[in-house]
């Protein structure tokens, strides 16, 4: 079975509940995460010990090691990452 490598993208509440899950689930792999907040964003990296992390979420949609991405952005801030990630072709 191949793993799928996940980035989630936003770590506050709900991004940190779907770190844990993604990071539990069998085939799967949390690689990646991304959040404007730097403070927030060391936390989650510190938490799920993950390397690949981004205040820019660009960034982790142009990472070719990242195979799709978990948006919990805040409501105003979903339709543009959301269609960012549609157009990289990494959605969940």
């Amino acid at each position: 079975m191949k793993t799928i490598k996940w980035a989630v993208i936003g770590v506050g509440r709900f991004g940190k509940i779907h770190a844990r899950v993604l990071s539990t689930l069998p085939g799967s792999a949390l690689v990646g995460l991304s959040n404007r907040n730097e403070e927030k964003l060391a936390e989650a990296a510190r938490e799920f010990s993950v390397e690949t992390v981004s205040t820019d979420f660009r960034e982790l949609l142009d990472n070719p090691e990242i195979d799709a991405v978990s948006i919990t952005t805040h409501w105003e801030d979903h339709h543009k990452v959301a269609l960012a990630a549609l157009r990289s072709g990494k959605t969940d």
